[in-house]
């Protein structure tokens, strides 16, 4: 970045604002140099247009103590809100007992597991048996953990060598983080799904036609690896990944 740098007349006593929006943090010093002896130090004295400040590392640290305080304020705040909220909804459960107790008991099965959020902060999941919610403010989300399958639609796919393949899969997954797929994907069904199927796209259009049914365990295994790449960090794993395929069309 190049500055440019206007001289100051030593008989000039006026004072121009070169504030800059920018605020640049130097430790070096800038002097003059003389115009025919770069070596001997101007008596010239220059103005930046920009605005240089020096950091001081207690200024740093004050700064930093002074937004961590502010954070842990509203952290604070947010604490003993949280807490008078849910002390006040257990209070009106507690006199509406009889009635409320339909909708403060929930039945989670062994197989299922229960992500319950409590005014939007996520609290320990629920395994099976009888579950206690406040109604209200608990959302409750349930979650399948049992394996289950669903199948890509055969497609048609030029290979390597420009033949033409129809190519589909079934593909078996299940849910081994029942948080991750409520939190990190809206619908984990669809975009595994897709997923699944780029993928299979993606790497029989690299094999030559001929491989594909000789093949047809590793590219197997190669899309599951690479499905599972992504679909873990969703709370999901896939198991298993059969192809179906057969040829279309050759060409030479």
């Amino acid at each position: 970045m190049s500055m440019k740098y206007s001289r100051v007349a030593s008989s000039d006593s006026s004072e121009v604002d070169f504030a800059s929006p920018f605020n640049y943090e130097s430790q070096t010093k800038y002097t003059g140099f003389n115009q025919f002896s770069p070596s001997t130090s101007s008596a010239h004295s220059y103005r930046s247009a920009f605005e240089y400040t020096v950091s001081h590392q207690g200024g740093t640290t004050i700064q930093q103590d002074q937004t961590s305080f502010s954070r842990n304020k509203t952290t604070f705040l947010n604490l003993c809100v949280s807490v008078c909220i849910t002390v006040f909804f257990c209070f009106i459960v507690v006199i509406t007992f009889p009635i409320s107790g339909w909708f403060c008991f929930k039945v989670v099965r062994r197989y299922e597991s229960l992500v319950v959020f409590r005014l939007g902060k996520q609290q320990p999941v629920k395994g099976q048996g009888i579950v206690f919610v406040i109604p209200c403010i608990d959302k409750c989300v349930k979650v399948d953990m049992r394996t289950k399958a669903f199948n890509v639609p055969p497609q048609k796919i030029f290979t390597n060598d420009n033949g033409i393949v129809e190519v589909g899969a079934d593909v078996y997954f299940r849910t081994c983080d029942a948080v991750c797929s409520v939190m990190n994907v809206q619908d984990y069904n669809h975009a595994l799904r897709l997923l699944t199927q780029t993928t299979m796209v993606k790497l029989i259009a690299k094999e030559e036609m001929e491989n594909i049914d000789k093949n047809k365990l590793v590219i197997s295994s190669s899309v599951q690896n690479a499905v599972n790449q992504m679909s873990l960090s969703w709370g999901l794993e896939v198991s298993r990944v059969e192809l179906r395929s057969r040829t279309v069309a050759t060409f030479i």
